[in-house]
């Protein structure tokens, strides 16, 4: 582990470090042709060049980007910026007037062209350079943004990364905590459940414990991963069925049709879980009449649909006042925040009461693995 650290800080600084040097070159090549073409070849032009590749160095090696983002907020950082080019703008203005002054003095046999571009910078000063940004700015600007233009796209490109990686931490601990949150709810339900039958038919009651041991299984170990075959997640579901078939017996008409596709694929765990569990929890539970549940789970088209029915008993006007939906609310909320985390877009799920139906449609994509 460590080994690889010290090799990723040493490529990564290699990196840096190479495409510094190959800017470098480049930008001294783009100065060399400009003042050839400009000047014509002799020594003195190397005076031009060397003055420009020396203001790219400094704004490109001084720029104090780390600072301004510890420091500064957006508004402030503008005027850093403001203040960062004007400093670097006179410093260049001074520069070339230096220089063209020792060049007028000094050198001979270069064109009549830059002849006039000489005399109209010793004419002016150094005070009227600066003034005169029309005429002397964009040569600058050239320059301060070919030294920090790609600083600031890598700023803004580690910016990306870094916002990601945080969403993508966040997300994932969001995940978690609701992940913990599934296997305790479901466990409380069922462990209900079986306490309840314990009353009245022992052997059933232990019939459910085998089951409920298989349920946990997988509801402990297996769906943990981020994503599970499909068809675990339908036996999980057919083993739950199984155990509501032992409890309630004929007194519940629970009718399930399951549907495995011959493609494989993959889903999101637990998932249709609190859906079902309620279907029985607000169902059967909430009043005897409430004597069917449906369950209906179909792949096509590469989604999976879900459809859950159960008849209930309305609370009434009490209900509505109080607002009383029973228990498992976290179970469904945590699903629809887990739908809105993986799926966000793309996924259907409508709940709605029919008549002395309750009803749930489920659709979400599928995730192909292959045979």
């Amino acid at each position: 582990m460590q080994g690889k650290v010290i090799r990723d800080w040493f490529e990564g600084f290699a990196g840096i470090k190479l495409f510094n040097a190959i800017l470098l070159i480049v930008v001294f090549f783009i100065f060399l042709l400009a003042y050839r073409d400009a000047i014509g070849d002799t020594p003195y032009m190397y005076l031009f060049v060397a003055k420009d590749v020396c203001i790219f160095l400094i704004c490109f090696l001084l720029w104090p980007d780390k600072s301004i983002r510890a420091y500064f907020s957006l508004a402030r950082t503008f005027f850093v910026l403001a203040a960062w080019f004007l400093t670097f703008y006179v410093f260049w203005i001074l520069s070339t007037y230096a220089v063209s002054y020792f060049f007028r003095s000094t050198a001979t046999g270069y064109n009549a062209r830059f002849d006039v571009f000489l005399d109209y910078v010793i004419a002016k000063g150094p005070s009227r350079m600066i003034i005169d940004f029309l005429r002397f700015g964009p040569d600058f600007m050239s320059i301060f943004i070919l030294a920090l233009g790609p600083r600031w796209m890598k700023f803004a490109v580690d910016e990306k990364i870094t916002n990601y990686r945080r969403e993508s931490q966040n997300m994932q601990l969001e995940l978690n905590f609701l992940q913990s949150q599934i296997n305790p709810h479901f466990l409380f339900n069922t462990l209900n459940n079986i306490y309840l039958l314990l009353d009245f038919d022992v052997e059933k009651g232990k019939e459910m414990v085998l089951r409920l041991s298989t349920l946990m299984r997988y509801n402990v170990y297996e769906s943990k991963n981020e994503t599970i075959d499909l068809d675990k997640e339908l036996d999980f579901i057919s083993d739950f069925l199984s155990l509501m078939r032992l409890r309630y017996g004929s007194k519940v008409k629970v009718i399930s049709e399951i549907s495995r596709p011959a493609e494989k694929y993959s889903v999101i765990p637990l998932l249709m879980i609190s859906f079902i569990e309620n279907a029985f929890k607000h169902g059967p539970d909430k009043n005897p009449t409430n004597n069917f549940v449906s369950v209906e789970v179909k792949v096509a088209d590469g989604c999976l649909h879900m459809n859950v029915e159960n008849r209930f008993c309305d609370l009434g006007k009490a209900g509505e006042r109080t607002g009383r939906t029973g228990y498992g609310g976290i179970g469904v909320m945590n699903v629809k925040r887990r739908l809105e985390l993986y799926y966000s877009g793309r996924y259907n799920l409508d709940i709605d009461k029919k008549d002395s139906l309750f009803c749930v449609n489920m659709k979400i994509p599928l995730i192909t693995t292959g045979n």
